[in-house]
């Protein structure tokens, strides 16, 4: 992605562009070239990548800088620190627009706040979802420039300026981005190959979200996949890039068991790119089974797909926590309701509103009940680490917390839901098992079980799972 030092500073020139991940990076981009294509005045433009929150930040920051190829950047510049700008060689005088996806995150409130008098735009998260505070006191937006305008809250559009960004340039964009990220274009044509008519599964992170516990949301994957693939049809698993790899690991596992051939796009092989850049795939399944995904409205949108928006009732209330049934039951009512609306879309009016749920009796008596946040304990002998970043998920402190090739951390996990509500605020203890010293990483091992699948002798076996390896010359 092209670079120019910035020299001087004096009247306000600049652009500053916050992003926090690929898919912003894309629209953000998108967005740019729409203003400089407006007519508008020509402004150095400045790239601030952070709050990433993952474990895997080298590949989501790689991945990031490659979705924002799109713009000629005179400067892209990293935050070490998620919830923090990095040191920016502006002065107040110097900046004339900040754009943001929100204007209540740290990062997103830091760039504001820094430059009061710079226009304040908002290019959405997503493809056009607009996510903002409208609280005194917060920064609001000036104008809100999406590619297709979706409020994600009631009310958050009311005397909010709106302009829309062409559908082209979000193309041009993706289309950047993909020659950008070495390797996706082939990567693209090999899953459609292997997938043709069957389904490509979305994943999410409802485990790191605190909305259920990893068993029940590889249930809630299993079943929800089970409902969209015929018998034996191929499967691609597209994990979240927030998420823990071995959630997609053992949903593959399942499915295979169950007689599906499946694939997993795992960072090494250009899974940390939003769905979106891999057209050739999207058009080459049957079904598309998005989960909670926003992908369910932007891949209908971009490339005219159908998408199965699924999650029977009683399957949410049984792997979910009782204080997340509305949110996700109210998500897929909105986007069912979204894509209708999308159908006869004029081109300019916001889609709807989603609808305001109220709280079940359920989540009001849960919400009388004294609870405490569960987090990763140190084992007594080994010392307890500082403190982690707050914005840290369970799986996260973990692994900043376990010494190479042993144990010392121990998990709090939460009850299933489908036990007494009483009873969640219990935490029972479970010790993962150490690894053997050379083993791979759970990454390098679906990828090789991927790639060379007849290498690997698999045998289920009391819940765990049995790993024999017979390598052949040349393999």
């Amino acid at each position: 992605m092209p670079e120019r030092a910035l020299s001087g500073t004096g009247a306000a020139t600049t652009r500053l562009v916050v992003v926090q991940g690929p898919l912003q990076a894309i629209v953000a981009a998108a967005t740019v070239r729409h203003l400089e294509q407006s007519g508008g005045a020509r402004h150095r433009n400045v790239l601030v990548i952070g709050g990433l929150y993952s474990t895997r930040r080298n590949e989501l920051e790689e991945a990031t800088r490659n979705c924002a190829g799109a713009v000629d950047w005179d400067l892209v510049l990293t935050a070490e620190a998620d919830d923090h700008l990095p040191p920016l060689p502006l002065e107040q005088a110097d900046v004339a627009e900040v754009l943001c996806a929100r204007n209540w995150q740290s990062l997103n409130r830091e760039a504001l706040d820094a430059f009061p008098a710079a226009l304040r735009l908002s290019y959405g998260d997503g493809i056009g979802v607009l996510d903002t505070d409208r609280s005194p006191g917060v920064p609001q937006f000036a104008r809100a420039l999406l590619i297709l305008p979706q409020p994600e809250l009631a009310g958050v559009l009311e005397g909010q300026e709106l302009e829309l960004v062409p559908l082209d340039r979000l193309r041009e964009a993706i289309a950047a981005a993909r020659a950008a990220a070495a390797g996706l274009a082939e990567a693209d044509h090999r899953l459609a190959r292997f997938a043709a008519g069957g389904v490509l599964a979305l994943l999410g992170n409802l485990t790191e979200a605190g909305a259920t516990t990893l068993t029940s949301e590889r249930r809630q994957a299993r079943v929800l996949i089970g409902r969209a693939a015929t018998p034996g049809a191929p499967v691609v698993l597209k994990p979240h890039p927030r998420a823990s790899l071995g959630q997609a690991a053992a949903v593959a596992r399942d499915l295979r068991a169950a007689g599906h051939p499946v694939r997993i796009m795992v960072p090494a092989a250009q899974g940390t790119y939003p769905i979106e850049l891999f057209s050739d795939l999207v058009h080459a399944v049957a079904r598309i089974q998005p989960g909670l995904s926003s992908s369910a409205v932007s891949l209908v949108h971009l490339h005219g797909m159908t998408t199965g928006v699924d999650l029977p009732v009683r399957l949410a209330r049984t792997t979910l926590f009782p204080d997340s049934w509305n949110r996700a039951l109210g998500t897929l009512a909105h986007h069912r309701r979204t894509l209708r609306e999308l159908n006869s879309w004029d081109g300019r009016s916001p889609l709807p509103e989603p609808p305001d749920l109220a709280p079940s009796r359920v989540q009001i008596a849960l919400s009388l009940i004294p609870r405490r946040l569960l987090a990763w304990h140190p084992r007594p002998g080994l010392g307890g680490p500082p403190s982690p970043p707050k914005h840290q998920t369970e799986f996260e402190r973990r692994a900043a917390t376990t010494p190479a090739g042993g144990d010392g951390v121990r998990q709090a996990v939460r009850p299933s839901t489908h036990r007494p509500a009483w009873r969640a605020a219990l935490a029972r203890f479970r010790s993962p098992a150490p690894s053997p010293p050379g083993a791979p990483s759970a990454e390098e091992l679906e990828d090789l079980i991927e790639a060379h699948a007849d290498l690997v002798f698999r045998r289920d076996r009391a819940g765990t799972t049995e790993l024999r390896w017979t390598p052949r010359t040349g393999a």
